[in-house]
């Protein structure tokens, strides 16, 4: 068998091990929908991670997040709801 013969195979693995690795990461958070009053974001694993987020986002109407809940959605991502609420 020659280099060019297992080449197929070696990049097969490759991609097979990076799609593996990939699936280790948590969901990075995201803003499912906000308004001045709120904001729901997705995030996996730890809450704490959604905290950046809901401050930037209430800060655009001058205001801070307060953690109302958090719930797991029909798609299995974490979500965390947040009042945004003056200062």
């Amino acid at each position: 068998m020659t280099k060019l013969d297992r080449m197929p195979f070696l990049v097969f693995m490759f991609g097979a091990a990076v799609g593996a690795l990939a699936g280790c990461n948590a969901p990075n958070p995201n803003i499912r929908e906000g308004s001045a009053e709120s904001v729901q974001v997705s995030y996996g694993g730890d809450v704490a991670t959604a905290w950046p987020l809901a401050r930037k986002h209430c800060a655009q109407y001058e205001r801070v997040p307060r953690l109302s809940d958090t719930e797991t959605g029909e798609n299995g991502l974490d979500l965390a709801n947040f009042d945004c609420i003056r200062p």
